[in-house]
């Protein structure tokens, strides 16, 4: 009896797990019904006049079905003619009305208020740049009929910009700003796809938002052509039908150029010419210059694209590409890219000529003069500027002012040139200004500030009087030991604060090895000192032998504290690579080598020594910032009040 029950029992418990399986229900597969139409118009986007903009394979194009039905069609630009291919789950009857429209927005949906726009930012010949309303058209329920034409909503302007003078500059940019007109130029217009009809451009009435004023960018690479009818190619913008006043803004690679404009009318498809004499009038140019030399600034668009990651350091941007054989005397990848101030009247009479550079437009605030004896000459190179300044400068000959202008400076860093030095060690290289880098908190560092870079052991007098005079360094922050001083002028092995004759403005703590580097007593009057003198509107400088390890341990911690990110500190170590003072070849950044104390290294053993980043890493925080200041205050003893003294004076 008992063996029948635990025999039932089990087939109930069989049966009833396979009652518990789930069975799997048929998987539906909704129909979808493929329409293929023609493009017309040999596939062109929009026939302008004497030109037109091509469709591009993938271009999407916002359809309205009948009843309204919303959905996005995808060029093909692979067959002849060129043609639109969209799916639907619902077959469509003979003679369905479409409505087209260019470029497709996900959430129209109301066929008499779809929504078009004009936008801000326009690349030349841009498909996104080109609105578009088709003409309402029947297709064949087969899905292989039915022909779209478009009419274009927009004007376009085909831009010719010539010069005589500068005749060459590379075009950037152009800039269509509006301060007076029947609308705005950009943004979003609504237009009644059920009201379009075929060849009536008065059925294409565009409905705006908003009445303010507007502008249009256009990037496009061209080039100032010498004359009007010297102009090749086309910068292309589009912009709706009206009237307009404002001004046109053209950047080029050397300078910013604006003039006004009244009264400019441009009607709907079409192509109206528009000459841009650089020469004109009305024209003000202002100089704009990048201060990053070629290399440099290739490392750092690199790095502004993919960002280095603090918990990633197996990648690096520095590539043997742009330092390696690159770097020699004459090609100095640590010295900034020079500013061209040129003049057109040279003066045989009077071989000396002053260019004086300005921080204002009346000329008092002077910021540094160059002197040039060559009695021929129509430039001078000038060095050292601070990206993100407009400066003012006047060139005279015998107290004869013979020229005078303005730029703008542009770069994320600046890197010095210190006089005329030679390269390799020994000498003043890898020097850069602290300032520029910017905080997690949206933060920049001043510029002027605090310097760093390598021993200036062979200092010249040329070099003396820049670091006194425009550096303004009175505090010689040497990370060294006597024994790895290269000698020269002076006395006490020719220590920087010799050459400078700054007395006892300068810090004698030794840090030849981690453990030193970590010493509480000597770590907390180095950055004690350091503080101090900014406080009191005194530059550092702070170096050791190149410029690299230990500066840059000491830069990486006073980069935290200010709160720039791991990352970020990364590439201001990185930057030493481009220097002839790191001449063994390598990155300095990943390298790994025994004496290097930005890292944590491995011994020959396998035994791991926690350094530089991994050890500020280790301290209680949940970011770079605030790991750092626990180290400082409560390792090394610094009052929480002196780092933010130090922060008030160095953030902008």
């Amino acid at each position: 009896m008992k063996g029948r029950f635990v025999h039932a029992l089990l087939v109930a418990l069989v049966l009833a797990s396979f009652s518990c399986v789930r069975q799997e229900e048929p998987v539906v597969v909704p129909q979808n019904y493929e329409y293929r139409l023609t493009l017309a118009e040999d596939g062109t986007k929009a026939l302008l006049s004497q030109d037109g903009v091509s469709w591009q394979n993938g271009d999407r194009v916002g359809l309205f079905l009948g009843d309204g039905t919303s959905v996005a069609a995808s060029v093909d630009a692979t067959t002849s003619p060129k043609t639109i291919v969209f799916s639907t789950s619902q077959a469509l009857a003979d003679g369905t009305q479409v409505r087209a429209y260019y470029p497709y927005v996900a959430d129209n949906t109301d066929v008499s208020a779809a929504r078009i726009s004009f936008p801000a930012a326009q690349t030349g010949g841009a498909q996104s740049a080109m609105p578009m309303s088709g003409v309402p058209f029947q297709i064949d329920g087969n899905g292989n009929k039915g022909v779209v034409h478009f009419l274009n909503l927009g004007s376009v302007l085909d831009f010719k910009v010539y010069s005589s003078t500068y005749a060459g500059e590379a075009v950037q940019s152009i800039t269509f700003s509006v301060t007076g007109g029947e609308h705005p130029v950009s943004g979003e217009a609504v237009l009644d796809l059920t009201g379009v009809k075929a060849g009536k451009e008065a059925s294409l009435a565009l409905g705006w938002s908003a009445s303010a004023p507007s502008s249009i960018t256009l990037t496009q690479a061209g080039t100032v052509a010498s004359g009007k009818n010297a102009a090749t190619g086309h910068l292309y913008m589009v912009v709706p039908p009206g009237t307009y006043s404002g001004t046109l803004t053209v950047c080029t690679d050397e300078a910013t150029y604006s003039l006004p404009f009244a009264d400019l009318a441009f009607v709907r498809n079409a192509v109206s010419p528009v000459s841009v004499n650089l020469d004109g009038e009305h024209v003000v140019r202002e100089a704009v210059y990048c201060l990053e030399n070629e290399m440099v600034a290739l490392y750092l668009d690199d790095v502004d694209r993919s960002p280095y990651s603090p918990t990633d350091y197996t990648v690096t941007h520095m590539k043997k590409a742009y330092y390696g054989d690159n770097t020699n005397q004459n090609n100095r990848l640590d010295w900034p890219k020079p500013v061209p101030v040129r003049w057109t009247n040279p003066d045989s009479g009077n071989t000396t000529k002053v260019v004086s550079l300005y921080n204002d437009s009346g000329h008092t605030d002077l910021e540094f003069s160059v002197t040039v004896s060559d009695a021929a000459a129509t430039k001078a190179d000038v060095y050292n500027l601070i990206p993100g300044r407009t400066y003012y400068y006047v060139v005279s000959n015998g107290g004869n002012e013979i020229a005078r202008g303005t730029f703008r400076t542009t770069g994320r860093r600046r890197m010095m040139k210190v006089g005329d030095s030679p390269y390799g060690r020994g000498y003043a290289n890898n020097c850069r200004d602290f300032g520029g880098q910017k905080t997690l908190d949206g933060h920049t560092i001043k510029y002027g500030k605090m310097f760093r870079g390598s021993n200036m052991d062979l200092t010249t007098d040329e070099q003396k009087d820049f670091l006194l005079n425009y550096m303004k360094v009175g505090l010689d922050v040497d990370l060294r030991s006597k024994s790895t001083s290269y000698g020269g002028p002076g006395t006490g092995g020719g220590y920087l604060y010799d050459a400078l004759e700054l007395g006892e403005m300068h810090t004698t703590q030794i840090y030849n090895s981690w453990g030193e580097l970590t010493n509480v007593t000597s770590m907390n009057t180095t950055l004690t000192q350091i503080f101090n003198a900014v406080d009191a509107g005194i530059a550092p400088y702070i170096h050791c032998m190149v410029g690299a390890d230990r500066t840059g341990y000491v830069c990486m911690l006073l980069e935290a504290l200010l709160g720039v990110p791991q990352g970020s500190c990364d590439v201001d170590y990185e930057l030493t690579s481009f220097s002839g003072a790191a001449d063994d070849g390598t990155p300095r950044l990943r390298n790994g080598g025994e004496n290097y104390y930005y890292f944590s290294t491995t011994d020959w053993r396998g035994n791991k020594e926690v350094k530089g980043v991994d050890f500020i890493n280790t301290f209680p925080g949940d970011t770079f910032q605030e790991q750092a200041i626990y180290y400082v205050v409560n390792t090394l003893g610094i009052a929480p009040e002196a780092i933010t003294t130090f922060q008030n004076n160095m953030l902008e």
